[in-house]
C-alpha cells in the first residue's frame, strides 16, 4: 500500500469518527445510519454503477472500523458486508436503506410448485433485522444461492438482543414468490459466512482500540498513593498486554481484509483463491484469544466503573464479546482451516501455512 493510499484510509476513518462523535453516544440506529449515509459511508466498497459509493473492501473496512470504534449502532456491517453486498454480487441495485441478509437453513422449508416457491420457517438470531428496511433472503442451491427481496412487512420479527443489547432477532418467514422473482447469485453460505466473520473481526479491532484508549487515559490521569496508576509496574504489565493484543487484532484484520480483496479480484486462479481463503480463515481463528485478553485486562484496570452500562468501556467490550460469537466460534474456523490444509494433496500443510 502506498503512502497516499494509507493517508486516504486515515482520512476516511477520521471523517467517520468526526461524524459519529458529533452524533453522540446515545445516537439511535436510524440517526447513525442517516448521518453516515449523507456522506455515502454506508455503501463504501459497493459498485457505483449499482448505487454504491465505490471503493474496495480495504476502504470499506476503514469505515467499519471507525463505526465500531464509536460503538455506533448503524447496521453498516450487516448491510454493506451482508445484504447489500449480496445484491451487488447478483447485479442488483444497492438500496440506500439498510439491507440485511437471511440465509435459509435446515429449519426453513422451501418448496417449489407451479412456478412459485414457498419459504416457510424461522431464521434465528439475525443481527440488525429490525433496523433493516429490506431483507435479502438467500436460498442455497447448487450454483450458490437464489435471492428474494422482502420488506419487514412481509415477515414476523421476534425481538432479541446480544450481550451488548444490539438487535439479534428471529425472523419468521411464510411467503410465496414467483420463481421468476428469484435472482441467482454465485455465492455459497461458506463464502458469505467468511466475509461476515472478517467484518466482525474488523469491528472488533475498532472496539478494542477504543478500549485501549480508554484504559490508557484512565491509568495516566487516575492517581493512587500519590502517583498515576501508570507508574505502577503491575499496571504497566496489563497495559502492555492490552496494547500487544490490540496490535495482534489489527494484524489479523489487515491480513483477513487483504485476503478478501484477493478473493474479490476477478482474475484470481483457483490456487490463489484457496490460499487467500485459508489466510482469511486463519486470521479470524487466531484473533479470538486476543479479544479475551483486551477485555479482561481493560476491566481489571478500570475496576467496577467499567462494568456500568453508562461507561464506554462496557459498550466496547460487550460488543467485542458479541461479535466474536457472531463470527462463528473459533473451533469452526480452525476446523475449516484443517479441512483446507488436508484437501490440498499437492502441498504439505507447512508449505501452505508458510504460503510457499
Amino acid at each position: 500500500m502506498t503512502p497516499e493510499e494509507q493517508e486516504e484510509l486515515l482520512v476516511l476513518g477520521r471523517t467517520v469518527d468526526e461524524v459519529l462523535a458529533a452524533a453522540g453516544d446515545e445516537v439511535t440506529p436510524e440517526e447513525a445510519w442517516a448521518a453516515l449515509a449523507e456522506l455515502g459511508m454506508t455503501a463504501v466498497g459497493l459498485p457505483e454503477e449499482l448505487g454504491g459509493s465505490g471503493g474496495d473492501v480495504v476502504q470499506a473496512a476503514a469505515v467499519l472500523r471507525a463505526v465500531a470504534y464509536r460503538c455506533a449502532p448503524a447496521p453498516v456491517a450487516e448491510s454493506a458486508w451482508g445484504g447489500s453486498w449480496l445484491l451487488a454480487r447478483a447485479g442488483l441495485p444497492v438500496p440506500e436503506c439498510p439491507a440485511v441478509a437471511l440465509w435459509v437453513g435446515a429449519d426453513v422449508e422451501v418448496a417449489s410448485s407451479g412456478g412459485t416457491t414457498r419459504i416457510r420457517g424461522t431464521v434465528r438470531a439475525v443481527a440488525g433485522a429490525r433496523c433493516a428496511d429490506l431483507l435479502v433472503v438467500a436460498v442455497p442451491n447448487e450454483a450458490g444461492a437464489a435471492l428474494v427481496r422482502l420488506t419487514t412487512d412481509n415477515v414476523t420479527l421476534v425481538p432479541g438482543a446480544d450481550l451488548a443489547g444490539l438487535p439479534l432477532d428471529d425472523v419468521c418467514l411464510d411467503v410465496e414468490v414467483l420463481d421468476a422473482e428469484l435472482v441467482a447469485v454465485p455465492v455459497t453460505r461458506d463464502d458469505f459466512d467468511l466475509r461476515v466473520a472478517v467484518a466482525r473481526l474488523v469491528q472488533i479491532t475498532g472496539a478494542a482500540a477504543r478500549a485501549a484508549d480508554l484504559v490508557l487515559d484512565h491509568v495516566r490521569t487516575r492517581e493512587q498513593f500519590g502517583r498515576p496508576l501508570a507508574r505502577f509496574q503491575v499496571v504497566q504489565g496489563r497495559a502492555a498486554t492490552i496494547a500487544s493484543s490490540t496490535r495482534l487484532l489489527d494484524a489479523a484484520a489487515d491480513l483477513a481484509v487483504e485476503s478478501i480483496a484477493s478473493i474479490d479480484r476477478p482474475d484470481g486462479n483457483e490456487a490463489d483463491l484457496r490460499a487467500a481463503r485459508l489466510r482469511a480463515v486463519l486470521a479470524v481463528a487466531t484473533a479470538y484469544d486476543a479479544v479475551g485478553e483486551v477485555a479482561a485486562h481493560s476491566h481489571q484496570l478500570l475496576g467496577a466503573m467499567g462494568f456500568t452500562t453508562e461507561h464506554p468501556l462496557y459498550r466496547s467490550t460487550t460488543r467485542m464479546w458479541s461479535w466474536r460469537e457472531e463470527a462463528g466460534g473459533q473451533r469452526r474456523w480452525l476446523a475449516q482451516a484443517a479441512e483446507a490444509l488436508l484437501a490440498d494433496q499437492g502441498r504439505d500443510a507447512w508449505a501452505q501455512l508458510a504460503d510457499r
